[in-house]
C-alpha cells in the first residue's frame, strides 16, 4: 500500500471512488428521449429501422441499470463496506461483458444487413431468460409457451468476448482472471471469510474483526470503474449503428470525463 493509498484509507475514502463520483455524475445527468417502435409484427421480416429502434431501447435500459448500480457502489464506498461492493462490481462486468457480446454480434449482422438476424441476438438479452425458460410452466397464469422463450448467452462466451476486445486493444488484461477474482469475492469461499480472521498477538489466537484500513484500499471501485469506462465504448459503437444522437453525446463526455479522471 502506498502512503498516498494509506492516507486515503485513513481518511475514509474507498480507493476508486472520485472516479466512480465522476462517471456516476455524468450518468445522472443523462436524459432519456421517448421512443416510438417504427410498425412491425411477427410476421413482417425485420427492417433496419425496428434493429435500431431495438439498439435503442437495449441500451438506454442498461445504462438505466448500471446507473442504479453505481448509485449503491457510491453509498457502500463512503460507508466503507468493501465486502458488500463485490457483488455489484461483479454485475457491473457482467454487462459490460454482455454489452461487449452484443456489439461483436451486431457488427456482424449490420455489415451484412442481416435484420432478422441482428433482431434474435437483441431478443436473446431483451426477453431471454434461462429461469422462465425452465420454470416459467410452474406459473400457468402467464401462459408461458417454453419453446418460444429464448435463453440468453453464458457467462462463459461473454467473457470470452471480453478477452477479445482485451487483446484486440492490447490491454495485459485477463477477463476471466478478473472475473474469477469477483466471483471469489461474491460466493461463499474462503476468500471472503478469510478477511474477518486476524491474528494479532499469537498464531494460536484469532480475532475477528474486519480491517477497515485495508478494505478501502484493497477496493473492486477501481475494477468498476474500468468496465464502466469500456461499457461507455460499446454503448457508442452500438448507438452509432443506431444512428441515435441524442445520447450518444452525453456518453462520449462521460467516457471523456472518466479517461481524463483516470489519467490524472
Amino acid at each position: 500500500m502506498t502512503k498516498e493509498t494509506a492516507a486515503k484509507a485513513k481518511n475514509g475514502e474507498m480507493r476508486g471512488i472520485g472516479a466512480l463520483r465522476v462517471l456516476g455524475s455524468h450518468l445522472d445527468a443523462i436524459a432519456f428521449p421517448h421512443l416510438s417502435r417504427p410498425d412491425d409484427t411477427v410476421e413482417m421480416p425485420k427492417s433496419k429501422g425496428i434493429v435500431q429502434w431495438g439498439i435503442c431501447v437495449y441500451v438506454y435500459s442498461v445504462i438505466s441499470h448500471l446507473r442504479m448500480m453505481v448509485r449503491g457502489l457510491l453509498l457502500l464506498g463512503v460507508d466503507g463496506n468493501s465486502p458488500a461492493t463485490a457483488p455489484i462490481a461483479r454485475n457491473v462486468f457482467e454487462w459490460t461483458a454482455a454489452t461487449c457480446f452484443l456489439t461483436e454480434k451486431m457488427r456482424v449482422h449490420l455489415e451484412n444487413d442481416n435484420w432478422d438476424g441482428a433482431w434474435g441476438t437483441l431478443s436473446s438479452f431483451m426477453v431471454g431468460s434461462g429461469w422462465i425458460k425452465r420454470y416459467g410452466t410452474l406459473y400457468p397464469e402467464f401462459g408461458i409457451k417454453p419453446r418460444d422463450v429464448l435463453v440468453p448467452p453464458g457467462t462463459t462466451k461473454l467473457v470470452a468476448s471480453y478477452q477479445r476486445f482485451f487483446e484486440k486493444q492490447g490491454y495485459k488484461m485477463d477477463a476471466c482472471e478478473e472475473y474469477s477474482h469477483l466471483c471469489d469475492n461474491s460466493h461463499t469461499t474462503s476468500v471472503v471469510l478469510a478477511r474477518y480472521r486476524n491474528r494479532p498477538t499469537s498464531p494460536n489466537i484469532t480475532t475477528f474483526k474486519l480491517n477497515l484500513e485495508e478494505e478501502r484500499a484493497a477496493s473492486f471501485l477501481p475494477i468498476a470503474n474500468v468496465n464502466l469506462l469500456h461499457a461507455f465504448l460499446f454503448f457508442d459503437t452500438l448507438l452509432d449503428c443506431a444512428e441515435e444522437v441524442v445520447v450518444r453525446p452525453a456518453l462520449v463526455a462521460a467516457l471523456r470525463a472518466g479517461m481524463d479522471w483516470q489519467s490524472s
